[in-house]
């Protein structure tokens, strides 16, 4: 379902979540949790139904009821949960046909994670700082910027 209302037609996506600032897990539904922090990305290449969570117990909700349906005329933004510490997830996916992503191949295991370092890592930072400030910060001049609802 989530497939088809991202890409119609889609069977299956590959998945990804970048951990901009804080800490959080995915897991397959009764699988092992993928814990990320800042920096990190964890790809689902299969676009298996999963959850997400953090340090603090949240109820489990369907994505479909905190993100509306496309088309978007602005980017969503999810906000859910509260009491533990902020964590900031940049969430995306990308569709393939290619055999490689087919789950009958098992190419890959149900979830990987990996890590951004050097000028990645840095970047990462940099866009999460203009995010929470609305500063955008370029080699010693800074603009300002319209931070999302």
């Amino acid at each position: 379902m989530f497939a088809a209302m991202m890409h119609p037609g889609a069977e299956r996506l590959v998945l990804f979540h970048v951990i901009a600032s804080g800490r959080c897990w995915v897991a397959l539904p009764g699988g092992e949790r993928y814990w990320a922090s800042a920096g990190e990305v964890i790809v689902l290449p299969y676009g298996d139904e999963f959850l997400m969570g953090g340090v603090e117990a949240a109820t489990p909700v369907h994505i479909t009821s905190v993100v509306p349906m496309p088309p978007w005329t602005e980017m969503p933004v999810v906000r859910y949960g509260g009491g533990g510490d902020r964590t900031d997830v940049v969430c995306g996916c990308l569709y393939s046909e290619d055999p490689l992503f087919d789950p009958g191949r098992a190419a890959f295991p149900p979830g990987v994670r990996g890590s951004a370092g050097g000028r990645a890592r840095k970047e990462l930072v940099r866009r999460e700082h203009c995010l929470r400030t609305g500063r955008v910060v370029r080699q010693g001049t800074v603009s300002q910027i319209n931070k999302a609802p």
